[in-house]
């Protein structure tokens, strides 16, 4: 789709060609109409003075008084011609020398202005007049070379062109400018929205122009709201998941019950489908506290991030001693939602320091997207059963709870933010080693 701008500029354009063509059109007739009518004028003078110096004779002949007629008529071929005719005689100007100018068919009182080719190419604008004479029709015929005026005419008009694709080089220059200068404000909005993506800024700055102020508001308005659901359901989430935990640790008691020790196989049953119940409750809230990407996220710096879930993993884990050394850089940003964040890192990092002997090694980067890999030095997984870290709740060690489950929320937020995860065995460290990938539209501005 074509922006505003060369819509703009594209009209603008069209409108000044055709103004400007328009405008050549009528001043070419113009000058033309004005050049024509002053030539005529004299002409009409000329073919006057020739009825004048014209005497009828007796035997009704046309006799020409030459005296009282210009002389450029007598230099053959000089541009300015006349024939009077009187009956069936016919007097010509030396000037034409053997040719001739067309009959006229006028009556009295009534002139005829035609153009046409005459001697040696000449265009000549030709005047026909009639008159009566001593009671004898007259006929005049006087032409004019006109090729120098044309040509003047069209030279003029050669240079008007060029002045006005001059002219139309200028407005469409400042034109361009203007409306670059009045569309600054919607390039502002569209700086603020890559800015609102990226979570930079967490609204659309409303000092812009009338026209456009309710459309930034209503988004304004859209963007709030949205962040405003998610926190509702956020917190909906969390009180859903902190009233089922009294009646389920209620259940989970009443199935120690001594009336139950008599019946092993029932209370097993009991304590097996209650545990279920909770995974799965579990499962599903924090899948629903899963945010992805939405509007206004803010920016997060990945390193404190990091720091703050390592110094509290270690202080779980103390008395296992793992060491966890992790390399990320100062300027890596990400827009995931920071409850994402800390959910993602959170359960691959307690997983591994679950599986880990001593030693756990953390790589992020953010160049061409968030790259996350995760080493730790633990037995490591056979390469069959590595697809089925991923499956739902399910764990291949029931004894070490919750592996399963946190690698599937995992799984979730990765799919949400349309990144992959990857787990092989880890080459350095000999234990498992997991990759995480999300793409770089979901990362802030480097």
């Amino acid at each position: 789709m074509r922006s505003i701008q060369t819509r703009l500029a594209a009209g603008l354009l069209l409108s000044l060609i055709l103004l400007l063509f328009v405008q050549w059109l009528v001043i070419a007739a113009s000058i033309r109409q004005l050049s024509e009518q002053y030539i005529v004028a004299r002409m009409i003078h000329a073919s006057d003075l020739l009825v004048a110096g014209v005497a009828i004779q007796d035997d009704g002949k046309p006799n020409l008084n030459t005296a009282r007629i210009d002389p450029i008529y007598s230099q053959p071929f000089s541009g300015y011609y006349y024939t009077v005719s009187a009956g069936n005689e016919m007097l010509r100007s030396r000037s034409l020398w053997d040719e001739s100018l067309p009959a006229v068919t006028t009556e009295p009182g009534s002139t005829e202005v035609t153009r046409m080719k005459g001697p040696h190419s000449q265009l000549l604008l030709v005047l026909g007049s009639a008159y009566q004479k001593q009671q004898q029709l007259i006929r005049v015929v006087v032409a004019e070379d006109i090729s120098v005026i044309e040509s003047d005419i069209d030279q003029l008009l050669f240079q008007h062109a060029g002045l006005s694709l001059i002219v139309l080089a200028i407005l469409i220059s400042l034109q361009v400018y203007l409306v670059r200068r009045n569309l600054r404000p919607l390039e502002k909005i569209r700086r603020d929205l890559d800015k609102l993506e990226t979570g930079q800024i967490d609204a659309l700055d409303e000092n812009v122009p009338v026209e456009i102020v309710a459309l930034v508001r209503e988004l304004n308005t859209r963007i709030k709201a949205v962040q405003q659901r998610l926190q509702r359901s956020r917190r909906a989430t969390g009180n859903l998941a902190h009233a089922l935990k009294t009646p389920l640790t209620l259940l989970l008691q009443l199935s120690e019950h001594a009336y139950l020790q008599t019946n092993q196989e029932l209370q097993q049953a009991l304590q097996t489908q209650i545990s279920s119940i909770k995974n799965l409750i579990e499962r599903e809230l924090k899948r629903a506290r899963v945010a992805g990407t939405s509007v206004g996220t803010k920016q997060v710096k990945l390193k404190p991030e990091i720091q703050a879930l390592v110094k509290s993993l270690e202080a779980m884990y103390r008395e296992k001693g793992v060491d966890i050394h992790y390399e990320v850089a100062e300027h890596c940003l990400t827009i995931m939602e920071r409850e994402d964040l800390h959910e993602m890192l959170g359960n691959i990092l307690d997983n591994a320091c679950k599986w880990a002997t001593k030693k756990i090694h953390i790589t992020i980067s953010c160049d061409a997207g968030l790259h996350i890999s995760v080493e730790d030095d633990g037995e490591g997984i056979p390469q069959e059963k590595l697809d089925a870290m991923l499956i739902r709740g399910q764990r291949l060690d029931e004894q070490k709870a919750g592996y399963g489950l946190g690698l599937s929320i995992v799984k979730d937020i990765v799919d949400q933010y349309q990144g992959s995860i990857h787990m092989s065995p880890s080459q350095t460290l000999g234990g498992l080693m997991t990759v995480i990938y999300i793409p770089q539209s979901a990362m802030g501005n480097q």
